[in-house]
């Protein structure tokens, strides 16, 4: 199985260099870590985990997480105080035994905790709080590595790695108009359901000027997912808060459920829910195929292929249905689309170049 998969190794010093850069403190840190992994453990750690992703353990697949972190602190100066569950024996760090373990932590804030033995291998020791170096499974063969990078002893950014199959790939927030942190939570929900989806976001009501066939199953009234609550004290809003806030997760999963069945859900830049089940068609008879599009992924140095640059190239019904409704609209407009694996398409107008800019494999942004 090792010899199908291959990390590419020559990466892996690139990226501790990175996660552990820092100040003073931290470099102190960083040595004694450096001194104890080096990049073939690095290799080992993502290689491993990687296969875990693959496996299946009760014939379903689960999204393990495992920190690279010390069962003591290397040193207590400037380290965050973490929670440990440790084990009586180590188990052996492989892929089999990640997926076994897999269930045990899946949707808690708690990772497998990894760390080079006395024979200089790595083990499995416990559960960790610990995050300064954690490798996610994102989806079967996806995973995403996130470390954190100190000044003065506290973390003032993360760094993030995808990766998925043969691509390994540093990651890079790009600046989206009108996304704000509700409609990533709202990506993300997207995600779970596992149908594939399509989530647009338009300025008011905008979307009368836009062509829907009649599928469409609209609210007598926009529904808001949000409760207004500006009118009431500082007291009453925290207690109102705490109260709702249960109720809150649950219309936003509701919110993205809508997005499952056949068409787009439409809501407004309110988070007002408009439609769902919408057939979208054209404003206009121009074709797809003589409307140019800027194709981008949130990684370093990725470079944008001339030949995917229209519309009609840009994949399935969803994407380029999204993709015309955003070209037609214009204005504040923004479309989600999820696929069915998991993978986040974003796709709004960008004013200044007068163009539609698609951002694919958005998901690793948000997680």
């Amino acid at each position: 199985m090792s010899n199908t998969f291959i990390f590419n190794d020559k990466k892996t010093g690139e990226i501790l260099n990175r996660f552990l850069s820092g100040d003073i403190l931290n470099q102190i840190i960083s040595h004694e870590f450096r001194n104890k992994i080096s990049d073939i453990h690095l290799t080992t750690f993502f290689q491993e985990v990687f296969w875990a992703s693959i496996l299946t353990e009760e014939r379903n697949h689960h999204l393990l997480s495992v920190a690279l972190s010390p069962s003591e602190p290397l040193l207590e100066r400037g380290m965050d105080e973490k929670t440990t569950f440790k084990f009586k024996k180590s188990e052996k760090f492989n892929a089999k035994i990640l997926a076994k373990l897999s269930p045990a932590l899946e949707n808690t804030n708690h990772h497998l905790g990894v760390w080079v033995d006395k024979d200089s291998e790595l083990e499995i020791w416990g559960f960790t709080t610990d995050s300064k170096i954690v490798a996610n499974v994102v989806e079967v063969g996806q995973v995403l590595v996130v470390g954190e990078v100190f000044e003065t002893g506290k973390p003032i950014r993360k760094e993030k790695i995808a990766i998925d199959y043969s691509e390994i790939n540093f990651i890079e927030d790009i600046q989206i108009p009108n996304l704000s942190d509700e409609i990533k939570s709202l990506a993300l929900e997207m995600r779970k359901h596992k149908h594939g989806g399509t989530l647009l976001v338009i300025d008011g009501n905008k979307f009368k000027d836009y062509g829907i066939i009649d599928s469409a199953l609209y609210f007598d009234t926009p529904k808001s997912i949000t409760i207004e609550i500006d009118h009431l004290s500082m007291e009453a809003k925290k207690a109102f808060s705490r109260r709702n806030s249960e109720n809150q997760d649950k219309n936003f999963a509701l919110l993205s459920r809508l997005t499952a069945p056949d068409g787009a859900t439409i809501i407004n830049d309110k988070l007002e829910v408009i439609a769902f089940g919408a057939k979208l068609k054209p404003n206009s008879e121009e074709s797809n195929e003589n409307i140019d599009i800027s194709l981008s992924k949130p990684f370093e140095n990725f470079e944008i292929d001339p030949d995917k640059n229209k519309i009609s190239k840009l994949g399935g019904t969803r994407h380029q249905s999204a993709a015309r409704f955003i070209y037609d609209l214009k204005d504040n407009s923004l479309a989600i689309v999820a696929s069915s694996e998991g993978k986040i398409s974003i796709v709004y107008w960008e004013e200044e170049a007068q163009e539609i800019r698609v951002i694919q494999h958005a998901e690793y942004m948000f997680l």
